[in-house]
């Protein structure tokens, strides 16, 4: 990426602010230490996301799209349903 940012600003492929930005974002987003159910990392974690969506969601609206879920995959409701077409 460094690599591409210098030559796009040697070869004035991209205006300067854009090059500009687009390193100071590059170094923003070095390593830095992230923390998770008790670890911490530089590298982060592939279950991050799904971890920190479980914890934040409400459980209603967990127990809900469980619900929905279930009634898909039991076809309970049909796909064709105007209920999800229309909501």
């Amino acid at each position: 990426m460094t690599r591409a940012l210098v030559a796009a600003a040697e070869h004035h492929l991209l205006p300067d602010a854009y090059v500009f930005g687009l390193a100071r974002v590059r170094f923003l987003t070095g390593q830095r230490y992230a923390y998770l159910c008790g670890e911490y990392s530089t590298s982060g974690w592939a279950s991050y996301f799904p971890i920190a969506f479980l914890i934040k969601t409400p459980v209603a609206t967990l127990l809900l799209t469980a619900a929905g879920l279930a009634a898909l995959v039991l076809r309970r409701v049909p796909v064709r349903s105007p209920v999800l077409l229309f909501g």
